[in-house]
């Protein structure tokens, strides 16, 4: 299912009500665009908040805290499609980074 799919036609729950969702309450009339972009950023959120509790080193846990700051300022903030486009890719470097750190780390090495 697309973001435009959803914004359109939200599944109904028992009682004929859409189930909430908290980008469309703090932020309704957005674009599709602008859902999926805002979207991915909770989405990463949600991954580096888990990735924070469950890390071995302290590297990582630093990269996923960064994460979790920028994704959280912006995830419901005015902004941009570029801005909140840069975000995203920002975090999903510091996420990806975040994982290498956490291999090396761990003294696992997988050649390739």
């Amino acid at each position: 299912m697309n973001a435009m799919t959803w914004i359109e036609r939200p599944a109904q729950e028992e009682g004929g009500r859409a189930p909430a969702d908290d980008i469309q309450t703090f932020l309704p009339g957005i674009g599709a665009d602008e859902y999926q972009l805002r979207s991915k950023l909770r989405s990463l959120r949600n991954a580096a908040s888990a990735m924070i509790g469950t890390a071995e080193g302290d590297t990582t846990r630093q990269l996923a805290w960064l994460t979790t700051e920028w994704t959280t300022e912006n995830v419901y903030a005015p902004a941009e499609h570029g801005w909140l486009a840069d975000v995203g890719k920002l975090c999903t470097r510091l996420m990806l980074t975040a994982l290498q750190a956490e291999r090396l780390q761990s003294g696992v090495w997988i050649p390739k």
